[in-house]
């Protein structure tokens, strides 16, 4: 498989080719340099697409103030993990020429033929990082703790109430600072998706399930690829022997199935719509073109993916949701 993913224009391939790797680090082992060079390459590769702080998410977007992330768990850390950034349905509704600098609008020219969307190798580059780590580390996650707590950008300051009906294209416009009642961004930053208030959460819901079409869609394509992240940071930091580490795990359990249920419920206000909101159609779940048949590795599995929508494209764990199962 290593040998023929050159041959295959989707990203959905590379991810099973980093699926793979990681698997053979895991059980089979490689020779120390090599290890060694695959670990910096693949987390050089990962950090330069995935992460960022406040300072260069500024010189990416046009923002009212510093980027509001969500989930963090370390006020000091000033990591940010930003999907947003690589979001097919941001970028097919028109919202990242909206509020993208011009210098971030250009994509490496290959990068812009494969099908489907780069989000959908995070949960796969993730798991080879942190088999690389534990490999070099003996076991240890200590170097890349950061990405246990690090926040998440999931939507730019985009204002709620400048959309008109019957529009021909979708209109996105910055809010003003200050304006927290009108501001994306600022509704579900921090901890607000994920409140432990009940009442405090469901009115959050259905204050987002009045917000345009394409902004819920948005966040729908941002919660489905946050719930594949905290599921897949919770496997890879589960087995980690600080206290303070799995505390933080179990605060990533409970705010992944909070995070599900918004997904649901917001999922469900989209069903028969234009914006229905379908993960497959979005790339963020291989489509059956692009699932070859795979020799049997372990836990990499060569069966095609199931059309229903999957909240983890490596888990054993499906989230079957009728609203979001085709456009």
């Amino acid at each position: 498989m290593l040998m023929d993913s050159g041959k295959h224009q989707s990203w959905a391939f590379i991810s099973m080719t980093y699926d793979e790797l990681a698997h053979i680090v895991e059980t089979k082992g490689l020779h120390t340099q090599l290890l060694t060079w695959l670990h910096e390459n693949v987390s050089s590769t990962f950090a330069e697409r995935f992460l960022g702080d406040s300072e260069q998410l500024a010189e990416r977007y046009i923002l009212n103030g510093p980027p509001l992330a969500t989930l963090s768990l370390d006020n000091e850390e000033p990591t940010i993990l930003d999907i947003l950034n690589h979001s097919g349905d941001a970028a097919e509704l028109g919202l990242h020429q909206a509020v993208k600098r011009p210098t971030a609008l250009s994509s490496p020219g290959a990068a812009r033929r494969l099908r489907g969307c780069l989000l959908s190798c995070l949960p796969a580059l993730l798991r080879l990082i942190q088999v690389c780590e534990k490999a070099l580390g003996d076991g240890s996650l200590g170097d890349i703790d950061a990405l246990l707590v690090c926040g998440i950008y999931m939507l730019p300051p985009i204002t709620t109430n400048t959309f008109v009906p019957d529009r021909p294209q979708p209109q996105f416009t910055i809010a003003e600072p200050g304006d927290a009642d009108n501001d994306c961004s600022a509704l579900i930053s921090k901890d607000a998706l994920v409140n432990s208030d009940e009442d405090s959460r469901r009115e959050l819901i259905a204050c987002v399930s009045a917000w345009p079409p394409e902004l819920r869609r948005i966040l729908c394509s941002s919660l489905y690829v946050t719930a594949n992240w905290l599921r897949e940071t919770i496997n890879a930091f589960a087995d980690q022997r600080s206290e303070e580490i799995r505390s933080k795990v179990l605060v990533r359990v409970n705010q992944l199935s909070k995070i599900e249920s918004v997904l649901v419920s917001l999922a469900t206000t989209l069903g028969g719509t234009a914006y229905e909101f379908n993960p497959i159609s979005a790339g963020l779940v291989p489509e059956v073109s692009d699932t070859p048949v795979l020799r049997n590795v372990g836990s990499v599995s060569g069966a095609s993916v199931n059309p229903a929508v999957r909240f983890s494209s490596n888990s054993g764990t499906n989230m079957d949701v009728d609203s979001t199962q085709g456009g």
